[in-house]
């Protein structure tokens, strides 16, 4: 694989390279904690050394074009960092020259923080069990027991940093998602206010209140959302709540890229001036949805509009800093007019038993 010093950014890291909000972060994050062992700050730098070979794309960092965006590569390593600041802080990363990608540690945890311009969800899960694999490795452990794990001293195919709508998109127009008009919780900006609420529970309980409610696990957690925006709304609540639920196209395209190939699916719920529905009547409403939207003709025609935005050959030649505006407002939207909320539900992380076997959880 070729050395380059910049790369086009794929389709989803376009839409999300133009938006430029102070008040809203555009960082994810995604962490493991150790079950018997604090992080060794140096063991992990050496161990991010190793694993960005493996993965290049996350050496680059975002950097403005004439007529768009494009990754150019990035000054040294990733930061390796200790815990500082609040998960996904408002901030932005490479604005030092380093690649848009940060490593946080403290204590026994391993958080990855970056955004879409490089990559997504599982994308970033991928370079995670990397991580963790040769710094288990570092420490001694074989590395003959991290079979299927993309270890760094491989080579990466072609195919793991392309731009799958480039390959999967066609010239058919196909109905989009409708989506009803959403509804927005009100909140007043506060820049110095940042809140963040962590929760633990056991799989196997949730799991048996899926069987119980006889809805899905993402359905579940939909409902539970929906139900809390109703309880705590201050007015009756007219408009559609609209739970944003990203999807991982390679599930219906298969591609092994380690860039952006994502899509989202609407979960909706009208309360119609209601707040005092129940989990029964909210789940019975949003059932099905999830499975009936989360189709290969719908995320074709997700592939097909995404990609013919950016391919608008008016779009093409207009000069980006005329063009960010337009995209920015184009975000701002779909963000307000479209979603409530957005909830990612990452699923199940396979690992090999050798990795399981240091990892609590994901």
């Amino acid at each position: 694989m070729r050395n380059y010093e910049w790369m086009k950014n794929d389709t989803v890291s376009i839409m999300f390279s133009a938006p430029d909000s102070r008040k809203t972060s555009r960082l994810f994050r995604i962490s493991a904690i150790l079950k018997n062992e604090e992080i060794d700050p140096d063991r992990l730098r050496e161990a991010v050394k190793i694993t960005v070979q493996r993965f290049p794309v996350y050496l680059y960092r975002n950097a403005n074009g004439f007529f768009w965006t494009y990754l150019e590569k990035a000054d040294g390593m990733p930061l390796v960092v200790p815990e500082e600041y609040a998960p996904a802080k408002l901030r932005r990363l490479g604005n030092d020259g380093s690649p848009e990608i940060m490593f946080i540690y403290h204590k026994r945890r391993l958080s990855i923080e970056t955004t879409h311009v490089l990559g997504d969800g599982a994308g970033i899960q991928e370079l995670l069990k990397t991580v963790i694999a040769h710094y288990l490795i570092l420490g001694g452990a074989d590395r003959a027991e991290f079979e299927g794990i993309r270890l760094g001293d491989d080579k990466p195919s072609s195919t793991e940093l392309e731009d799958p709508f480039d390959r999967y998109h066609t010239d058919e127009k196909l109905p989009k998602i409708q989506r009803d008009e959403a509804y927005n919780i009100p909140y007043t900006y506060d820049k110095d206010y940042q809140n963040h609420i962590s929760g633990l529970f056991a799989i196997s309980e949730l799991k048996a209140v899926c069987k119980e409610k006889n809805v899905s696990l993402t359905e579940c957690l939909a409902v539970s959302v929906i139900l809390a925006i109703l309880r705590t709304a201050n007015e009756p609540v007219t408009k559609s709540i609209i739970i944003d639920v990203p999807v991982n196209v390679r599930n219906h395209f298969p591609s092994d890229t380690i860039r952006n190939f994502t899509s989202s699916i609407p979960v909706t719920f009208r309360p119609n001036g209601r707040n005092d529905y129940t989990f029964e009547e909210i789940a019975d409403a949003v059932r099905g949805q999830i499975s009936k939207i989360n189709t290969k003709e719908n995320m074709q025609a997700s592939i097909n509009s995404n990609y013919a935005l950016t391919q608008n050959k008016v779009l093409q030649v207009i000069p980006y800093f005329i063009k960010k505006p337009v995209l920015n407002m184009m975000q701002k939207k779909s963000h307000t007019k479209e979603m409530t909320l957005i909830m990612s539900n990452i699923g199940n992380v396979a690992m090999p038993e050798a990795m399981s076997r240091h990892v609590e959880r994901i």
